[in-house]
């Protein structure tokens, strides 16, 4: 059994762990002569000089002077975490380091808030977490909360994780971009040719008033409204009203829609004069072909009337069908129908 380590500690106030990436006992820290030590000491089992202990050197942020506190291997004795304890009787520390035993440096953490600092606690580490429990207070009052540093976030919290899972990705920032519009003002002289009327002012903009300028000759200058100040003029009246759209549309297609009845009532009727004509002419004209019983019956009944009355007759027998009976059918369709269309017609064949 190897020796006690060149310097006596009090109280087992040291902290001790093993270190299997070196395969050796390290022991830090304790009271010596009532006075806190800061040396790490290192015991191998199998070494000869010394009986196994030696002193080592490390380098970083060291722990200093300390007692009481607690120091345990993490990620499979390749690191050693040290944590509170006493620097002087009254005074406890939540100071956290971690030594690095590939590289023997030491990195400070996070320290934990003053009112959880403690001495004399127990200490473990798992995975990415270093947990405390217990201890006592610099007024020796005793602790029965835990504590928990992930070693990953170097950040004191209140979950235990083996593997603490990778942070959510940040929100994607929204990029705003302002434009900026430039307004400039710019005054305009119109030059007033010998003869001509007077020259207008220019209007001044919404900043403030523009001078005046000066008037050419002896005819005055015509001030000019401001601009935006006041309402805006009322556009002159033109010379007749607007008339909505679909009304023009009606009154076009009415119009059409008549010139095309009466150019059809028209054709037709040339046609049946030219037919006639042509009839009379070869000889072949039979009053009954084109004539039914009842104008046959008119014809005799009217045969005693005069010459006039006869040929009257005879052009109402023959062209029955004026524009005026056009005109009544369109108008019993208008008033069947109300539809705008049929009044643009009647519009379109007016006399």
């Amino acid at each position: 059994m190897g020796r006690m380590p060149p310097t006596a500690l009090d109280l087992h106030s040291a902290a001790y762990a093993w270190s299997i990436k070196r395969k050796r006992m390290l022991l830090h820290g304790g009271l010596v002569d009532s006075k806190a030590n800061s040396k790490l000491f290192e015991f191998d089992p199998n070494g000869k000089a010394n009986d196994g202990w030696s002193d080592v050197t490390t380098t970083g942020d060291q722990p200093g002077s300390v007692f009481a506190h607690c120091m345990v291997p993490a990620y499979k004795g390749t690191k050693m975490v040290l944590f509170g304890g006493r620097r002087r009787i009254g005074q406890s520390s939540g100071s956290i380091y971690i030594l690095d035993l590939e590289t023997l440096s030491w990195k400070r953490g996070a320290d934990v808030d003053p009112s959880q600092a403690r001495y004399s606690m127990t200490c473990t580490a798992a995975g990415d977490s270093f947990v405390v429990f217990g201890g006592s207070s610099d007024t020796n009052s005793p602790k029965d909360d835990m504590l928990i540093y992930n070693l990953k976030t170097n950040q004191w919290t209140d979950q235990f994780y083996l593997n603490t899972p990778p942070p959510p990705p940040p929100p994607p920032t929204k990029t705003t971009t302002v434009a900026t519009s430039t307004i400039s003002t710019t005054a305009s002289t119109s030059i007033i040719p010998s003869g001509s009327g007077p020259a207008p002012e220019p209007e001044p903009s919404g900043s403030g008033p523009v001078p005046e300028p000066e008037p050419s000759g002896s005819r005055p200058v015509p001030e000019s409204e401001p601009s935006g100040s006041g309402p805006a003029p009322e556009p002159e009246p033109s010379g007749s009203e607007s008339t909505p759209k679909h009304t023009n549309i009606a009154v076009v297609v009415g119009s059409v829609t008549a010139a095309l009845m009466i150019l059809s009532l028209l054709f037709f009727i040339y046609r049946r004069y030219a037919s006639k004509k042509q009839d009379i002419s070869s000889g072949q004209y039979d009053r009954g072909t084109y004539r039914d019983k009842k104008y046959k019956d008119t014809e005799r009944i009217h045969s005693q009337e005069s010459l006039e009355d006869r040929k009257d007759s005879q052009r109402r027998q023959d062209f029955p069908f004026e524009a005026h009976h056009l005109k009544i059918i369109l108008i019993c369709i208008c008033f069947k129908n109300n539809n705008m269309y049929t009044r643009g017609i009647l519009n379109g064949i007016q006399p």
